[in-house]
């Protein structure tokens, strides 16, 4: 804002007749100097948001690739689910009752509960990933929205 009231201070005095060439001279090359300051501000800006924006579209890549995982995982589950509830009641117990052996049983239970439960954490790790994906990708909006606020208002004091 100060820059900007220098600038129209300056100016205004460019458009006063009553000005000697010399001082009018410098008031010029200071407003040439503020104008590629502000150039090179705005450059630098325009920089660091594309790089925003390629974080923002390869966060969009990982967070695509984390919600298929996610969803290939559940597939699994339900899939796991499904054949469990088309068996008819009795193959399960079949199924546990051809041990030959408490040990045997109790171990083919074991690995039925690891199975679920390695499937439940496998899906958790998944949403847990795309829900911090999708907190970096919001802060690099921020970023972006804030840095193209900073662009506008440097492309307003440049006019």
């Amino acid at each position: 804002m100060m820059v900007l009231c220098a600038l129209i201070l300056q100016a205004s005095l460019l458009g006063a007749p009553s000005q000697d060439p010399i001082s009018l001279l410098q008031g010029l090359r200071t407003l040439d100097r503020e104008l590629v300051k502000l150039e090179t501000e705005l450059t630098d800006l325009q920089k660091q948001e594309a790089k925003i924006q390629e974080d923002i579209a390869s966060l969009d890549i990982e967070l695509s690739e984390t919600g298929i995982k996610r969803d290939q995982v559940t597939q699994a589950l339900q899939k796991r689910i499904r054949a469990l509830e088309k068996m008819p009641g009795g193959a399960r117990l079949i199924a546990l009752g051809t041990t030959q052996s408490l040990q045997d049983y109790l171990a083919i239970s074991r690995m039925l509960r690891w199975i679920a439960k390695h499937d439940q954490t496998l899906k958790q790790e998944h949403e847990e990933q795309a829900a911090k994906t999708q907190s970096i990708k919001d802060k690099q909006v921020n970023k972006a929205r804030i840095l193209e606020e900073i662009g506008a208002d440097i492309k307003a004091r440049r006019e």
